[in-house]
């Protein structure tokens, strides 16, 4: 067996570079496929109607008692912990 050491480069001769041009061009009439999210109707009407419920006043005060660290408090743990639960169930 033999073994070439890490730092022995080969170089590439002018019919590899010709060689690869012409793989690539191949490829160039292929397309590339695009991300694409579709909403359910569902979820369109569910945008739709709740975009006037939104209560500013009530997502400040929430906003300011998640900062503070009073947000979280034993009793809504343990509220939305049975909810969880209960969709188990």
């Amino acid at each position: 067996m033999h073994i070439q050491p890490t730092n022995h480069l080969s170089s590439i001769s002018q019919s590899q570079l010709n060689s690869a041009q012409t793989k690539s061009d191949v490829y160039e009439g292929i397309r590339t496929p695009v991300d694409q999210l579709d909403f359910s109707i569902e979820a369109q009407m569910m945008l739709n109607s709740s975009s006037g419920d939104i209560r500013a006043d009530r997502v400040a005060d929430i906003r300011m008692q998640i900062a503070s660290g009073r947000y979280e408090t034993p009793e809504k743990i343990e509220y939305a912990v049975e909810r969880l639960l209960d969709q188990f169930a």
